[in-house]
């Protein structure tokens, strides 16, 4: 019993500290997207290079597709008004599907993402979605009473399982955690 007890306080203290640390790196995205000199753009490469995560891996190198500078730009330009919209919220979103609104193949998408994001496909959708559920806790006071059920269905997830572990991988907590608590600050 006792042994319980120590597990949940330290559940618990893990948590809170992972909540306040999730807080403190939204906070400074917010602080800097509001200037915008920090806001670097790397650029890739003209010539095809090796993916330097299966090298580290030990595993077969892949060669990634390499674009040229206006479709780089393009792809930004592209990416940028996906992300400032809600196509990302649509069940079963593919690269496929963006990559035909962006007018160019899923595996230079694919690609493009890797490089540019530092993350695969799913992972960028999925955190695009979580940003989307923390952007609207904090400016929507409505939407802070739906249950997570809803909220699950309505950022594109098949199931609140889904949600909750896409969550959680992200950013370290549950989603039932962070809104909880994100509810107690906003109503003081």
């Amino acid at each position: 019993m006792i042994l319980l007890i120590v597990f949940y306080l330290y559940k618990s203290k893990q948590n809170k500290r992972r909540y306040e640390e999730l807080r403190s790196r939204i906070n400074t995205v917010i602080e800097s997207e509001d200037r915008p000199e920090n806001v670097p753009m790397p650029v890739i490469q003209e010539t095809t290079v090796k993916d330097p995560r299966k090298e580290q891996s030990g595993g077969s190198s892949k060669n990634i597709v390499s674009v040229s500078e206006k479709t780089t730009e393009l792809l930004r330009a592209g990416l940028d008004n996906f992300e400032n919209g809600t196509a990302f919220l649509e069940k079963n979103f593919t690269s496929t599907k963006l990559a035909s609104l962006l007018g160019v193949s899923p595996r230079t998408l694919s690609d493009f993402i890797k490089t540019e994001k530092n993350m695969n496909f799913n992972w960028y959708i999925n955190d695009l979605r979580t940003r989307h559920f923390i952007q609207k806790l904090d400016t929507e006071s409505g939407f802070r009473k739906f249950k997570l059920t809803y909220i699950a269905d309505y950022l594109g997830y098949s199931s609140l399982g889904a949600f909750s572990n896409s969550f959680k991988q992200i950013t370290g907590i549950g989603p039932s955690y962070y809104m909880k608590n994100r509810n107690k600050e906003l109503e003081f």
